[in-house]
């Protein structure tokens, strides 16, 4: 029975970030999506100007519950959640998850907590603490970024050391897993994936490719080809080595291209397989 997933985040008219991103992916990867967007707008915001709206988060949550109405009885497999953007739609995916488990004990929650990165926050107070306590607690599994690990924790991330710590400290009776992205690599010009649970951790290094500037939607593509992995029962490490090298080798392809975003069109081959060139290491 192919899966479904309830898939909650942006949407962007034109280029491949949030729902955009995520949809495709897990769509190409044989999986049914129903998908909530918390905002609608003509591109992503980091190629300037752009017209859309942020959609009111008592209608985002209407959405959401009329789509859980809509589906009734239908068997959820996971919610996905991205760029939220405010504290009342953290809360809403708390319920959501909630009312998910309800219908299938099995199901998980993916929530990738979207506040900034490298050392700058795009969203507002209110939404970093939902996510410090609520949502991170009701979670079961997180994939912050270096810099959203540090504010979730409370504490220093400079690299894999010190995302290992912070990483353990968020799993709990719920949370299960936590996946650290994009941290500076042991050596120059590498960067690291982490994925922690208690059972141990893992690591996965490739060489930071020259993009300039990074294209946007990879965190989006990341968490949708994990939340594939999750779905299909893959065992840790594996999971975390075939996430981290199709996302290469699909970034590698958007160099190639000369993409301003992850080129998914042009690369989904890769989405289903993709080379792995770079090994998974146990390091706790």
């Amino acid at each position: 029975m192919t899966s479904l997933v309830l898939s909650v985040q942006s949407h962007v008219a034109a280029g491949c970030v949030g729902n955009r991103a995520a949809v495709f992916t897990l769509e190409r990867l044989g999986h049914g999506v129903a998908a909530v967007h918390t905002l609608q707008f003509s591109n992503h915001l980091g190629h300037g100007a752009a017209t859309g709206t942020v959609f009111p988060h008592a209608e985002v949550r209407a959405v959401l519950e009329g789509t859980l109405d809509h589906l009734g009885k239908r068997r959820i497999d996971a919610l996905l959640t991205g760029y939220l953007g405010a504290a009342e739609n953290a809360e809403a995916a708390v319920a959501a998850a909630q009312r998910i488990r309800t219908g299938n004990p099995e199901a998980f929650w993916l929530c990738d907590p979207v506040m900034g990165d490298l050392g700058r926050l795009y969203v507002g107070e209110a939404l970093v603490e939902t996510y410090r306590g609520a949502a991170a607690a009701a979670a079961d599994v997180l994939t912050p970024n270096a810099f959203e690990l540090e504010i979730l924790s409370g504490r220093p991330v400079e690299g894999p050391e010190t995302a290992l710590a912070a990483a353990r400290s968020l799993l709990g009776p719920r949370t299960r897993l936590v996946v650290a992205t994009s941290l500076p690599g042991p050596g120059p010009g590498e960067i690291s994936n982490l994925a922690v649970t208690a059972e141990g951790a893992w690591l996965l290094t490739t060489p930071l490719l020259p993009f300039a500037p990074p294209p946007s939607g990879s965190g989006d593509v990341f968490a949708a080809l994990l939340c594939d992995q999750l779905l299909r029962a893959t065992p840790m490490p594996e999971a975390l080595g075939r996430v981290g090298n199709a996302l290469y080798a699909v970034l590698e392809a958007t160099l190639a291209a000369q993409a301003p975003e992850v080129d998914l069109v042009g690369a989904q081959g890769l989405l289903l397989e993709a080379p792995q060139r770079f090994a998974v290491t146990k390091v706790d």
